[in-house]
């Protein structure tokens, strides 16, 4: 993650450095493990306490894929 722009970094310094999967949650929503950790990052990115603006994600698509080690083509469509 070091070549992060400056809003990815602000991004990226707010908490969400992990994903736990839910494996029954995750299966019950047909998601792969791809289509769960961007499901999970926009959900704690939305409702950060420093957001400041509850209930919105403003990482691009391209961040998220990179955030989660894809490329942003591997995204496109979720």
């Amino acid at each position: 993650m070091d070549n992060l722009n400056k809003n990815e970094k602000y991004i990226f310094s707010r908490g969400v450095k992990f994903t736990t999967i839910e494996h029954v949650a995750r299966e019950e929503l047909s998601l792969d493990l791809t289509e769960y950790a961007i499901a999970d990052s926009i959900y704690h990115l939305s409702n950060g306490p420093s957001n400041k603006v509850p209930g919105w994600c403003f990482a691009s698509k391209v961040y998220l894929a990179r955030f989660i080690g894809r490329k942003p083509r591997q995204i496109e469509g979720m």
